[in-house]
């Protein structure tokens, strides 16, 4: 399996509009981060300290459209990047 790059990630991706009225609010401000393209680990505690369980919330909520969140780019520094991906 190799990683996917930024070209190859599809951007228009949505969530049923009944499954997004059950995210958190935390969670519909990074999917909307999410749809605009990858995402770091900073931006994303700036909206949720625990960003990796409201992840976890649009994770569940994209899984039936057969696409999730992945940590796409990870340096050294501890500076990480997450985007929506096909599964």
């Amino acid at each position: 399996m190799r990683q996917m790059t930024l070209d190859e990630i599809e951007s228009n991706v949505s969530v049923d509009p009944a499954d997004e009225l059950r995210l958190t609010e935390q969670a519909k401000k990074i999917y909307h981060k999410l749809l605009q393209g990858k995402v770091s680990n900073n931006e994303l505690s700036e909206i949720a300290l625990q960003y990796n369980a409201r992840l976890y919330e649009i994770r569940r909520a994209l899984w039936p459209h057969r696409k999730t969140v992945k940590l796409v780019e990870k340096n050294g520094t501890g500076l990480n990047f997450y985007a929506i991906v096909e599964v």
